[in-house]
């Protein structure tokens, strides 16, 4: 698989950005205010709609960031900053994704792993791509997973299953839908 200076240059920038919030993170007290991770995986095939019209996309890697807040409970509420590589037959682009996430953390072994079931809603945009589709808003709707190893209190490991629907977007005059598409990524947490 071919990736180009722009890729890399994004997964540096991300996996920078998360190292300076965690070393940042890891001067406060040992119960984080805020949970970091960082995630790369892979986003599974589909179908967009286009005016009733069916577009199978192939599989392609979605990697991302978020952030999640505890509260006093077991809620946890945070946003999700996301990219989205998308496939047609002969062409591909990213969608970019932000959304509001609220989990439910279930921990269990003494603390060293984590459970965390939740939803989130954003607004995705996807720019042209070729004569599939003009450039799109959309908003979406996610469930997915976290399945979460605490390496120490300050430092996890992340895994992520999950489906993403495109509820409805706009590209120019056409109505724009799509999914369930799955994705599965793995990460670090902070």
């Amino acid at each position: 698989m071919m990736f180009n200076r722009r890729f890399f240059t994004t997964v540096a920038l991300f996996l920078l950005f998360s190292l300076l919030i965690a070393i940042d993170a890891s001067a406060v007290d040992a119960k984080p205010k805020y949970y970091y991770s960082i995630r790369f995986g892979y986003f599974g095939s589909g179908t967009l709609t286009v005016n009733d019209f069916d577009i199978d996309t192939k599989s392609g890697l979605a990697y991302g960031f978020a952030i999640d807040i505890p509260t006093r409970s077991s809620l946890l509420y945070g946003f999700t900053f996301d990219a989205f590589e998308l496939k047609f037959s002969s062409e591909k682009s990213h969608a970019y994704s932000v959304a509001f996430s609220l989990k439910y953390d279930v921990v269990s072994g003494e603390g060293k792993f984590a459970f965390r079931p939740g939803i989130a809603g954003g607004i995705a945009i996807t720019p042209d791509i070729g004569d599939y589709i003009e450039k799109s808003y959309n908003f979406t709707f996610r469930a997915a997973t976290d399945l979460i190893y605490f390496i120490d209190p300050k430092v996890s490991l992340v895994g992520e299953i999950g489906a993403i629907w495109d509820i409805y977007g706009r590209a120019g005059d056409d109505d724009l839908s799509g999914g369930p598409f799955l994705f599965i990524r793995g990460g670090v947490g902070f």
